[in-house]
């Protein structure tokens, strides 16, 4: 898991590019456009907005460095698909579903366990370390 904490953002497109200059400090291939377009394309088949705050969105490609998630924890709350307000956003990058199982399987317990409230707790108030203890609790 890597972390994004404490940004100030004024909407989607800001996050958006945010998250994409981080993946690409790591090593992703994935061009600015490419990454915009899966993102979309991923929002108009359904919300990713999960409650308390939370959103998932997902990238899938082979031009990502490696899958896992890129948590992104706001200091204010961004208007999501449908009117919801986000604070947390849980990147969800797959570069490939075949080879990577394990590691989907540990994103998909992480994802099952969001109404945990110590997890919360921890998303809300908590510093990295604390938020990486209560992740590994959850896998």
């Amino acid at each position: 898991m890597e972390y994004i904490l404490d940004v100030d953002l004024t909407d989607e497109k800001e996050l958006l590019r945010l998250v994409h200059n981080h993946i690409k400090t790591q090593g992703a291939e994935l061009d600015y456009k490419d990454f915009e377009e899966k993102f979309y394309d991923r929002e108009e088949r359904g919300s990713t907005y999960m409650g308390n705050n939370i959103a998932l969105p997902h990238i899938e490609s082979i031009k990502l460095h490696k899958t896992g998630i890129v948590l992104v924890r706001l200091n204010n709350y961004l208007t999501w698909t449908g009117g919801e307000k986000v604070k947390f956003l849980f990147f969800i990058l797959i570069r490939d579903l075949v080879k990577d199982q394990d590691k989907i399987s540990k994103i998909q317990k992480i994802v099952i366990n969001l109404d945990d409230d110590i997890l919360l707790n921890s998303l809300r108030e908590g510093e990295e370390c604390d938020i990486e203890k209560n992740i590994r609790r959850i896998v």
